[in-house]
């Protein structure tokens, strides 16, 4: 298999097992009533469609660059509170160097996305569903 899809089909695979958790817990598999069925499915896809998009909308934003003055403020200080012999050399010593070693840097985020939105759009199709019922 592909690289590019052993990241969706894993994606897939979690969305799939939180909502089969969501499904057991609301006792979507009991139900008897339409109603109840689109609410439970609504339900279910929610959590995993939510999860996934945020996480993948925030590793959009820290691509970004949103949270590299935090994280280098952060490592300065690390350096800052170390013993001398055990600090790390190779450290950058401005957050301009810091920009410059890390500029290529990027985590692939659009699978999640599509993901989370596909997920996202079968609960509101069954939210739908259930007030048409």
């Amino acid at each position: 298999m592909n690289k590019k899809y052993i990241k969706y089909f894993i994606t897939i695979l979690f969305g799939v097992l939180v909502s089969f958790s969501v499904f057991n817990t609301r006792g979507l598999f009991q139900a008897t009533s339409k109603a109840e069925i689109y609410m439970d499915l609504s339900d279910g896809f929610l959590l995993p469609g939510i999860l996934i998009l945020g996480f993948g909308l925030l590793l959009f934003v820290a691509n970004c660059g949103v949270f590299d003055p935090l994280s280098y403020a952060f490592g300065s200080f690390k350096q800052a509170i170390k013993k001398k012999d055990k600090k790390d050399p190779l450290y950058p010593k401005t957050y301009f160097d810091y920009k410059q070693k890390y500029v290529d840097v990027k985590v692939p985020f659009l699978s999640l996305i599509i993901i989370g939105g596909v997920f996202l759009l079968l609960s509101f199709l069954f939210n739908y569903l259930f007030y048409l019922v």
